[in-house]
């Protein structure tokens, strides 16, 4: 598709919007996008709407909107849940460990506020959410999967372990402790639940909480691990242990 020797341009469209034979109207920054990228009437892009759809189109229209034609699609399944929910420290590194677990198909991000977290001048704020969907959304594009992860505003460790849902109790919990022994059990799909400390790992208290609440403690790595790092880990182990 595309031009002759160019890459197809992937653009991000309403969740729900993609039916072939119909049209669809992207939004003002994907509109941006496309003008960015040169794309002209003619031109046959990739759609993905975050909801498990993708679509092959060609565009109709440049002007105030990108709007382009469907043509065919595919639908992928909800992939089986995995929520990471980490201590809210450096808003830019926390940034990057969203692209990272999109990429792996996390399905849920949950920013904590710790003890040790909220003490970082930089750290992330309810204000940089939609900041961080922005980065999953391109993400997305990239990696070539169809289904955007949900990013919450930030919530602190108790309201993670007791929001029904959330931490999902039918499933599998971790908490990411240095020294403790690596999980080697099977998941399968059951929904799985990763709670990784900011710097300087959880406090005692904390600790106590995620014991109380069926948290197994697991380890990732010999050595200590950044949060962004150990998120990343535990995401790649979860995906692995559901195939293994």
């Amino acid at each position: 598709m595309g031009r002759r020797g160019e890459t197809v341009l992937t653009l991000l469209a309403p969740a729900g919007s993609l039916e072939p034979g119909t049209t669809v109207a992207l939004d003002a920054r994907e509109t941006h996008h496309g003008r960015v990228r040169r794309t002209a009437v003619g031109d046959r892009v990739r759609l993905v709407d975050g909801a498990g759809t993708e679509a092959e189109g060609v565009v109709a229209s440049c002007g105030a909107e990108v709007v382009v034609e469907v043509a065919t699609l595919r639908r992928v399944g909800r992939p089986a849940v995995t929520t990471v929910a980490v201590g809210a420290g450096d808003r830019d590194r926390f940034g990057w460990m969203v692209e990272k677990l999109t990429e792996l198909g996390v399905t849920t991000v949950v920013p904590v506020i710790t003890e040790r977290s909220s003490t970082v001048a930089t750290r992330l704020r309810p204000t940089h959410v939609e900041r961080l969907q922005r980065r999953a959304d391109t993400a997305i594009k990239q990696c070539g999967a169809l289904w955007l992860p949900q990013i919450l505003p930030p919530v602190t460790l108790r309201e993670f372990v007791e929001a029904p849902g959330l931490a999902h109790e039918d499933g599998t919990r971790w908490a990411a402790r240095h020294g403790a022994p690596f999980p080697v059990e099977t998941i399968g799909n059951r929904p799985v639940s990763i709670a990784v400390g900011p710097e300087g790992g959880w406090t005692g208290e904390e600790e106590t909480l995620l014991e109380r609440h069926a948290f197994l403690a697991v380890g990732l790595s010999p050595n200590v691990l950044r949060f962004e790092t150990a998120a990343v880990a535990a995401a790649t182990l979860a995906a692995a242990l559901r195939h293994a």
